[in-house]
């Protein structure tokens, strides 16, 4: 009866943003698809109709929308409607609206004006039925390299062990080389190995072994 309340209060949320996560999808494809150098063979069984933590790692501010454009896109449907875990600088400011339709909820709450915010909120996005989307580090790092994963995932992990991990590694690649051999952006997409994870940092070495 509580799953079916929250399903039932996240109705038109989830309408709405999956509708627009389509257009959303279907446009990134145009644009990133060409640029981007994608590795599927990990999950060759496929996604299924179903709540997926997915974690990335970040370096960039479009780094969500061009990881999930970077599935087929009967997979990446299949993952929708998701809901990207985003900073307050973006989610506070005057974009907040577009920044809602897209997916986006806030990590935090600083002034006690959010409902859904941080690892409770994920947790109660993906017992609604969104996937939520994470980065273990917290923030972007910009020269690629890797950071501190926070330990938000794991305790979003805890809370629902058995919801499955997607990983996702995106690397940038600089250069007209690799802009014109479509190479820009190189991703990597595997299903998370364990089913029990305590330490942030044994999934961040998972993602960044891709």
């Amino acid at each position: 009866m509580k799953n079916m309340a929250i399903h039932t209060r996240y109705t038109l949320r989830r309408i709405c943003q999956y509708f627009f996560q389509i257009l959303i999808l279907t446009i990134g494809k145009i644009i990133f698809l060409p640029v981007t150098k994608r590795d599927v063979s990990l999950i060759k069984v496929g996604l299924k109709h179903k709540a997926y933590i997915v974690v990335a790692n970040h370096s960039r501010a479009l780094d969500p929308f061009i990881t999930i454009c970077g599935l087929p896109y009967a997979q990446a449907l299949k993952l929708l409607p998701i809901a990207f875990m985003t900073s307050n600088f973006f989610y506070d400011s005057f974009i907040r609206p577009l920044c809602w339709l897209a997916g986006c909820f806030p990590a935090r709450d600083p002034k006690g004006k959010h409902k859904v915010f941080g690892v409770e909120g994920s947790i109660e996005l993906l017992n609604s039925g969104f996937c939520v989307f994470v980065f273990p580090e917290g923030k972007r790092m910009r020269d690629g390299s890797r950071g501190p994963a926070h330990h938000g995932v794991t305790r979003i992990h805890q809370a629902l062990p058995d919801i499955p991990l997607l990983l996702c590694h995106m690397k940038y690649n600089n250069g007209i080389r690799a802009l014109f051999t479509g190479k820009r952006f190189e991703i990597v997409y595997s299903f998370g190995k364990k089913t029990k994870y305590d330490n942030p940092e044994s999934i961040m070495d998972e993602l960044f072994a891709l």
